[in-house]
């Protein structure tokens, strides 16, 4: 359909576009398409969000269609909706998720850089305020080994001494760490939760410099300016200046996740998704590792009419804990 934009401008339909190519190119036969077509569907006026589309393939991940679509000449607000809001939007969940916003879904995902860069990533993730990937625990790059038959005897001595002075602050911080713990009067609140970051985007369009986002029973209480708004006492914080916040990705069409994407006949529209997914694919820990924390999880492209979707969330023993 992206192929038409004149004809999907005057039927008003809206669309969910495939994945980018990494090179750039139009690959008709694998399905990609060429950067700037956002571009040229938002000049229409054509209405459309950007998908992974199940694929398995690192470059086709819903995290970097939006850096792809920028890449094209697409607004950056215009193509982080296409993957948060206007997604929400389709499926119509769009109370629910797809914004920051009071009383939403507490689904954010924290970056450590600009979301639209290919250098940037995500570090962190809530799923309706619990925190499925901590940004604390994100690793950063490791410095380069040092060849140590090159070191003199006092470069050994003094390595040695910093390893040793290491090992003895480790001990050191992880007695500090018990006795914080232990200590009632510093407890914090188990439902409770504040994220800054230096760069806050509750919906596209709109950026919150120094900004902070309060949490409470897995819903939004408080979004603005950390200068404007009150942050509970005992509630824990997470992030930081040089993070990113944004609301968490919206898969708008995947068949990743089920244990049989295709049926074996191609119109079965007497069937439901939800005898194929299976809540332990280790797909579904790939995309909240990546910010995705709403799918809507639709047979494969070989069922001409496929059975009906369910729109859930990555997390849960069994369907029904995932929607």
């Amino acid at each position: 359909a992206w192929k038409e934009p004149e004809i999907l401008q005057r039927s008003g339909a809206a669309l969910v576009l495939p994945p980018f190519a990494w090179n750039g190119t139009t690959a008709v036969d694998r399905g990609f398409m060429a950067w700037n077509t956002p571009k040229l569907l938002d000049e229409l006026g054509v209405v459309f969000a950007l998908s992974g589309r199940g694929s398995a393939d690192p470059d086709a991940r819903l995290a970097l269609q939006p850096a792809f679509a920028v890449r094209g000449g697409l607004a950056a607000d215009k193509a982080l909706a296409a993957a948060t809001l206007v997604p929400a939007r389709l499926l119509g969940i769009d109370d629910r998720v797809g914004s920051i916003e009071v009383g939403k879904d507490a689904d954010l995902c924290l970056w450590n850089g600009e979301p639209t860069r290919f250098s940037s990533a995500v570090v962190g993730v809530l799923l309706s305020g619990e925190l499925v990937k901590d940004p604390r625990c994100a690793r950063s790059r490791a410095a380069p080994q040092t060849n140590t038959h090159t070191l003199s005897l006092p470069d050994m001595f003094d390595r040695s001494l910093s390893a040793s002075l290491r090992r003895v602050a480790s001990l050191a911080a992880g007695y500090c760490t018990a006795a914080l713990l232990a200590a009632p009067a510093l407890a914090f609140s188990a439902d409770k939760l504040v994220v800054r970051a230096g760069h806050l985007i509750p919906k596209p369009g709109e950026l919150i410099e120094d900004g902070v986002v309060v949490i409470e029973d897995g819903r939004i209480v408080a979004v603005g300016k950390s200068s404007e708004v009150e942050v509970p006492w005992d509630a824990p914080v997470i992030g930081g200046k040089d993070h990113w916040i944004l609301p968490g990705f919206v898969e708008a069409y995947t068949s990743r996740g089920m244990d049989r994407p295709n049926e074996n006949i191609d119109v079965a529209p007497f069937l439901d998704v939800r005898d194929s997914i299976d809540p332990v694919n280790v797909d579904y820990e790939d995309y909240l590792r990546w910010g995705v924390t709403t799918l809507n999880v639709q047979q494969g492209a070989n069922c001409v009419i496929g059975a009906r979707g369910r729109v859930i969330k990555p997390v849960g023993m069994t369907v029904e804990d995932m929607t």
